[in-house]
């Protein structure tokens, strides 16, 4: 039984494998079929711009917590308390001097680092160029795309801080906000009676409209009063591997049926069924009794080689 269900399992999800291993390969190999012209520019290239001057993540880290300290001396003075002097008093601990008059403690940094690369893109001609830049290795990595010229243009639909009237009683988000200050009040265990509250996303409702003859497609965000407008005259063009890519992507059930939710089931399919791979191939190994002494080599190198991995990911993700 547990050798048909790893056959017959695995023949009907092979597209699915198929998929996954050829996305999460482009993933990690941007280069590979992309509709984009890449290239690292050349110290030549740069010569003479400010992008040759080095820029030490030590110096801005420094000088942003030394801002950040006269900023706390200035608020502690006000309140009564005797600031303290930049650079004074004894090393409390890493990453801050303690002040001798017991003032806020000067900050300083450590183990400081450029998290994101500058990316820059300039649109024009048929033609959007990207500039990415590294401050900590002082590297650019040029791409050019083409696209149509009317991608830059705004809909006359689109609106700012657009505030219907009788919205409020529909959506009444700011309500909704209460609410959610008394429900943190009474369910959490902080105090949340001057705690900020707002929205992380959402909501927003899309719906089509003709307008000059043409459909347009209209996407508002109900938290922030944004209206935004876009002409479905043209279907919108896709390369391949953007498709496979928003393919590997692709989560969560939406609220109503269609494509997406047959896509998110196979999605849960696929899961259940890469884990009864992994547990019904462990039970047909094990049958097999010549093979248990290499194969239980194998499992506990296997184990301790992702366990090592996994510490050192977990290590580097948090420095």
């Amino acid at each position: 039984m547990l050798r048909r269900l790893h056959l017959y399992t695995g023949l009907v999800l092979v597209p699915w494998v198929l998929l996954y291993g050829v996305t999460a390969f482009l993933f990690n190999h941007p280069t590979v079929a992309t509709d984009r012209t890449r290239r690292n520019l050349t110290p030549e290239e740069l010569e003479s711009t400010p992008f040759q001057e080095e820029v030490r993540a030590a110096d801005v880290a420094e000088l942003i917590a030394s801002a950040l300290s006269e900023s706390m001396r200035e608020e502690d003075a006000q309140g009564g308390s005797s600031p303290s002097p930049a650079g004074s008093g004894s090393r409390d601990g890493a990453g801050e001097v303690e002040s001798p008059n017991g003032g806020p403690p000067d900050l300083v940094p450590r183990n400081a680092q450029f998290s994101r690369t500058a990316r820059l893109e300039v649109r024009g001609g048929g033609l959007r160029q990207s500039f990415s830049y590294d401050m900590g290795r002082r590297s650019m990595l040029y791409s050019t795309r083409t696209f149509t010229e009317v991608e830059d243009e705004e809909s006359p639909l689109a609106r700012a801080g657009f505030k219907p009237d009788g919205l409020a009683e529909l959506v009444p988000t700011n309500r909704w906000k209460e609410a959610v200050r008394a429900l943190a009040a009474e369910v959490g265990t902080a105090d949340v009676s001057e705690a900020a509250v707002s929205f992380r996303s959402g909501p927003s409702i899309a719906f089509n409209v003709d307008f000059e003859g043409v459909p347009h497609e209209l996407s508002y965000d109900l938290s922030r009063g944004t209206l935004s407008a876009e002409a479905l005259d043209q279907p919108p063009s896709m390369s391949l591997r953007t498709f496979l890519l928003r393919l590997h992507k692709a989560h969560v059930y939406p609220s109503a049926g269609g494509a997406r939710w047959a896509w998110a089931l196979l999605v849960d399919v696929m899961a259940l069924a890469m884990v009864s791979w992994g547990v019904t191939g462990l039970f047909m190994w094990w049958q097999i009794k010549r093979t248990r002494g290499i194969g239980t080599w194998l499992v506990a190198i296997s184990l301790v080689l992702a366990g090592f991995v996994g510490a050192a990911m977990h290590s580097a993700f948090l420095s």
